[in-house]
Parts: C-alpha cells; sequence; structure tokens
C-alpha cells in the first residue's frame, strides 16, 4: 500500500504582506510574532483582527526572525 504524504501550505512571506493559502496580510497589518516549540516549530502570528498559527521548518526560523521586524510596521511592537 501506497501512501501520499502532502507538505503542509507554506506560509509566504513577500514584499508588501504575509500569504497563506489565498488569505493575504499586509505588514501593517502584523502586530507581533512569536514562537512555540512543541509540537514541532510553531510559529504565532497576531494581526490586526486576528491570530495565526503557523508550522514552519526549523531551517526557515532564522530568515523569518531577520525579515520579521525589518517588514513589520515599527508602531506594531
Amino acid at each position: 500500500e501506497r501512501r501520499r504524504m502532502f507538505a503542509p501550505p507554506a506560509l509566504e512571506i513577500r514584499e508588501h504582506g504575509v500569504v497563506y493559502l489565498n488569505d493575504f496580510w499586509p505588514w501593517e497589518q502584523v502586530k507581533s510574532y512569536s514562537w512555540r516549540d512543541s509540537p514541532g516549530l510553531t510559529l504565532t502570528v497576531k494581526f490586526a483582527q486576528e491570530i495565526g498559527f503557523y508550522r514552519i521548518a526549523a531551517e526557515q526560523k532564522n530568515a523569518v526572525d531577520r525579515l520579521f521586524p525589518e517588514k513589520m510596521s515599527p508602531t506594531a511592537a
């Protein structure tokens, strides 16, 4: 029996905001982010109107930690 393994959709960090599936949040709506190690590496993003939880590959953590503060609005913190 063959099983297919599907990777979860990827969170995309773009020039003008964050994309996940069909949703787009401009950087102005990203208020904060944090990490949780259990289970797996999970990125929690607080947007203006909601909170999102995303599984992130460990090798991408440094890029997220570099890009999120750079792109977020200075008044978000």
